[in-house]
């Protein structure tokens, strides 16, 4: 690698000689060709566009001009080096103020990855600034609130996400950071503030569920779960722990949950889940079984959702070669798509 970049920087990119010795030479000219008649063509790189793809920051609703992207991906890069300073000075070249607040996010991310959490803070508090002129701030400061909870500054990321005006920003926003919280192994923290916080909706119940349960503590993701006052909240919590079992490899106790979900269309979707995975366990006579229980949920669902479950649950029969019973189940779902009930719309009332 070093030796390619110093061919690269050199300017010297010929290869010759004996022996396998490379000789580094200069380009030989090549010979002007007259253009072609009636026809302009740019050169490959002096087009307004590149072979290679631009570069992706974490929450950039809009990307930066051609001109800062270079120096958007360099100040960020410098940052991941360890190298803050630099990449700060990096970062103050760009001139697309749009962008400024979010790639100084990205910065501070980077910064927080590599270890250095008080740098990574007062680069956030930074960006805090920035967001303040920004049209696009509401964005902006919810995606900075995670990062303040990743860094342990839970009270200041709480205070930020209650800036929201919007409840379902604020909402998300509180969300976020639980979940986060709850990802960076502080699981009783975020469980206690999701506790005592009347805006911590189902999305933080159900990142605190997934994390006790890729830890281990099975039973008790299970528990919150079932915790849960609303019954679809309680339902979509549920499915998302038979998810987190399966990838546990806990597939006995995903079965149990599974059939434990009170929402029927949520209980076919878990059952029709394990039984894929089972299936790519090569385990199709259990697979089997599965799909007998996710079948046996369908009648209480409405005829368009009971025609794609059956198709679903027919392609997967099909794969675990029970072929006689899967066209069977074609033949319903497709009487059941072709029913008046299944294309007719309520009418819109009208106003009064």
């Amino acid at each position: 690698m070093k030796s390619t970049i110093a061919l690269l920087t050199a300017g010297w990119v010929g290869f010759g000689g004996w022996g396998g010795r490379a000789i580094a030479q200069p380009l030989p000219a090549l010979p002007e060709l007259p253009p072609l008649p009636n026809t302009v063509t740019l050169p490959c790189l002096t087009r307004p566009y590149s072979i290679v793809p631009p570069p992706t920051f974490v929450g950039v609703p809009f990307s930066p001009t051609i001109a800062d992207r270079p120096l958007s991906n360099i100040a960020v890069q410098y940052a991941a080096l360890g190298q803050a300073d630099r990449a700060v000075e990096v970062w103050d070249q760009i001139q697309d103020e749009r962008v400024k607040g979010y790639i100084l996010f990205n910065i501070a991310n980077a910064v927080l990855a590599g270890g250095d959490r008080d740098r990574a803070v007062e680069l956030l508090e930074r960006a805090v600034q920035l967001a303040e002129t920004l049209d696009s701030q509401p964005v902006l400061l919810g995606q900075i609130a995670t990062s303040f909870a990743a860094a342990g500054e839970v009270e200041r990321a709480m205070q930020l996400a209650r800036r929201q005006t919007e409840p379902w920003r604020r909402d998300r926003a509180i969300a976020n950071i639980i979940v986060k919280l709850a990802e960076s192994g502080k699981l009783s923290e975020a469980i206690e503030l999701a506790r005592r916080t009347p805006e911590a909706n189902n999305s933080a119940w159900q990142g605190i569920v997934r994390k006790a349960i890729a830890i281990g503590e099975y039973r008790q993701g299970i528990a919150i779960a079932e915790s849960l006052d609303d019954r679809c909240d309680r339902a979509e919590a549920l499915q998302q722990a038979t998810t987190a079992l399966l990838l546990a490899e806990q597939v006995g106790l995903a079965i149990e949950v599974a059939q434990g979900i009170e929402e029927a269309k949520v209980r076919v979707k878990a059952l029709t889940a394990i039984a894929a995975q089972l299936l790519r366990d090569e385990r199709p006579e259990d697979a089997v079984e599965i799909l007998d229980l996710a079948l046996a949920a369908t009648p209480t669902l409405s005829p368009r959702q009971q025609a794609d479950t059956l198709t679903e649950i027919a392609s997967y029969l099909i794969q675990a070669g029970q072929t006689e019973e899967a066209e069977l189940l074609l033949a319903r779902a497709l009487e059941l798509a072709q029913s008046p009930s299944n294309t007719y719309i309520s009418p819109v009332p009208s106003p009064p």
